[in-house]
């Protein structure tokens, strides 16, 4: 029975509380107005910003695509070889008695590959 109680209270509280949507229940029957205004300017605030990120971000990955020859080409080719020509001639690379080594990424990055 004390468990009914404490169920029975619970029910009666979750009555009184207005739903998570209100609001918009409010704003369909014509109330809240100031509400809804409020929220069209957030929300036109979160899409002014969802674009501006959205063109940043495409910006930025033009940027480093321009900035990084793609895999193959001669450019990239070269700079490998000036890399490991450098590397090569290092007196701490002659001298070492091992060498740790990461393998390049498909594209943009120097080549180890070869």
């Amino acid at each position: 029975p004390a468990g009914n109680q404490f169920l029975n209270r619970a029910m009666a509280g979750a009555a009184r509380r207005p739903s998570p949507d209100a609001h918009r229940h409010a704003a369909a029957a014509g109330e809240g107005g100031a509400r809804d205004e409020g929220q069209q300017q957030q929300d036109s605030r979160a899409d002014i910003l969802r674009r501006r990120k959205q063109k940043l971000r495409k910006d930025i990955r033009a940027k480093i695509k321009s900035a990084y020859p793609p895999s193959g080409s001669a450019r990239l080719e070269a700079q490998s070889n000036a890399v490991f020509a450098r590397l090569f001639d290092m007196p701490a690379y002659r001298s070492a008695a091992s060498i740790g080594f990461f393998l390049s990424m498909p594209s943009g990055e120097i080549q180890t590959r070869d």
